[in-house]
């Protein structure tokens, strides 16, 4: 593979950089709910089962959407960049949504409209990463460093959230997720409008 200037390494890793801080505020967020599902969706009216449903709405739905939304997009052509943000931008209003939130049924679309963001940011997001880490040297460190994100992010947003939610109250948790995943937002806007991707 020929050798890249520094100018365009230099702006792949910085892209790499973005990503992955964009996957540690998101990843923060969307574990948010997972040391508090029973107790929450004991909050709304259902019980433990209700938190295992809302759970398998959420992982299915992103799995099914992540499966259908390159085929869909593909045929409108929108670049993988725009089907991050947009993604990004669905999950910020399922989770504003979530302040309104007091009953189960509500909460189950709001995780299939979750899933929806998640589903759609997911697939673009590998292909952004994995066209950005091309010509490292060691693109195991680049996917080790991936995955470490994703596994710090998990503890980090279960610490942060069960704090929140022994310390203050359920709203204390949505406004942190809200937060986070409006930086997200922002940095990924930010990282596409630099013209480093």
């Amino acid at each position: 593979m020929p050798e890249q200037s520094p100018n365009v390494a230099k702006k792949k890793f910085n892209i790499c950089i973005s990503l992955l801080l964009i996957t540690f505020l998101l990843q923060i967020a969307s574990n948010c709910l997972t040391p508090i599902w029973a107790i929450y969706t004991n909050m709304i009216g259902g019980d433990v089962r209700s938190a295992g449903i809302s759970i398998l709405i959420f992982t299915w739905g992103t799995a099914l959407f992540a499966i259908i939304s390159p085929v869909v997009t593909r045929k409108i052509k929108i670049s993988d960049f725009s089907l991050l943000i947009l993604g990004i931008f669905i999950d910020f209003i399922a989770i504003l949504f979530y302040f309104f939130v007091h009953d189960i049924y509500l909460f189950y679309f709001l995780q299939i409209f979750l899933a929806l963001g998640a589903g759609i940011q997911i697939p673009p997001f590998y292909s952004i990463y994995a066209q950005h880490i091309l010509n490292f040297k060691n693109k195991n460190f680049a996917w080790g460093a991936l995955d470490a994100v994703l596994y710090f992010a998990i503890g980090l947003g279960s610490l942060i959230s069960s704090q929140l939610l022994f310390h203050h109250n359920i709203y204390h948790v949505f406004f942190f997720m809200l937060i986070l995943t409006f930086l997200a937002f922002i940095l990924a806007v930010f990282t596409r409008s630099t013209k480093f991707y």
